[in-house]
């Protein structure tokens, strides 16, 4: 499914069908006629339950968690974005953000086949997690970094947790999201591309579920993501870079990072301008960061 900016009559009608809101009322309010309306209605019932009270209206007493309509208006509302792709299951939202190669697009799936974290490794997403990519237009190699930083700093405070560099969410210590940042595009117009991944209702072993901090809706998480985005977007990089240091637990402890070039140990100093992470004074842009007793 997909929904555009150009075409979001039904953030319309999600809000007149917070209450009994007649089919003559909205049709006059959109500028259609009933029979469209009706149609609409029609449509969204595969995502949402809608009562109908003859001679009363319809009204909204249900809706499916996740449903495209719910992701579409917090996308639309947050994210900036201009479209927006829905997936009951798809291979991997970051694959389908490269293909379209397009900026300020949003690719949600309720499950993915092939989904991917850092270094190339399966990353599960099975039913009951939360799974979407958003593309920005790009300018320079560096601001792949940057938006690792600002997407974990986004999802950190959503859902009142903790960062190991580079964006691993935790809760108590255990990941409860995964992030991976991708560049793409053509070489004129590149963009990045931020994937995040977030279990919800679904649980792993050594991992954290939201639902068992009483977070259990997916479209409620989404929702505090995009709005964080939006947030920090108000905000300058200094200012994200510095909540960046305090949300992350690698800083001030030993560390193993595997980086692409070898191994690396030592003491996690500090992040840089970039998001680079110093370890005993050697700068380490891409890596797997694990945390070591001292």
């Amino acid at each position: 499914m997909r929904l555009t900016e150009r075409s979001v009559d039904y953030l319309i009608y999600l809000e007149l069908l917070k209450g009994y809101a007649s089919g003559e009322e909205i049709a006059r309010r959109l500028g259609i006629s009933r029979t469209a309306v009706w149609k609409q209605i029609d449509k969204m019932r595969r995502y949402l339950s809608i009562s109908s009270k003859p001679g009363v209206g319809y009204c909204i007493i249900s809706e499916k968690d996740p449903n495209p309509y719910a992701i579409a208006k917090a996308s639309f509302e947050n994210l900036e974005v201009s479209e927006v792709f829905y997936y009951k299951s798809v291979d991997s939202t970051n694959e389908r953000a490269r293909i379209h190669g397009k900026s300020s697009a949003l690719f949600f799936a309720e499950q993915q086949t092939a989904g991917r974290g850092r270094m190339g490794r399966e990353w599960k997403s099975e039913t009951g997690g939360l799974y979407f990519s958003i593309t920005f237009p790009s300018s320079a190699l560096k601001e792949v970094q940057r938006f690792t930083i600002i997407s974990g700093v986004a999802v950190a405070r959503a859902v009142d947790g903790k960062l190991k560099w580079p964006n691993d969410v935790l809760l108590e210590d255990k990941k409860v999201c995964g992030i991976l940042c991708e560049l793409s595009g053509s070489f004129e117009e590149p963009v990045v591309i931020v994937g995040i991944g977030v279990n919800v209702r679904n649980k792993y072993e050594n991992a954290a579920s939201l639902c068992d901090y009483g977070i259990c809706s997916i479209n409620e998480v989404f929702a505090r993501i995009a709005r964080e985005f939006k947030n920090l977007k108000l905000k300058s990089w200094g200012e994200i870079l510095e909540e960046y240091r305090k949300l992350c637990t690698t800083l001030g402890r030993k560390v193993r990072i595997y980086t692409p070039s070898g191994i690396l140990e030592g003491i996690a100093e500090d992040v840089d301008e970039n998001g680079a992470l110093l370890v005993s004074g050697k700068t380490v842009l891409v890596g797997d960061c694990i945390h070591l007793r001292s």
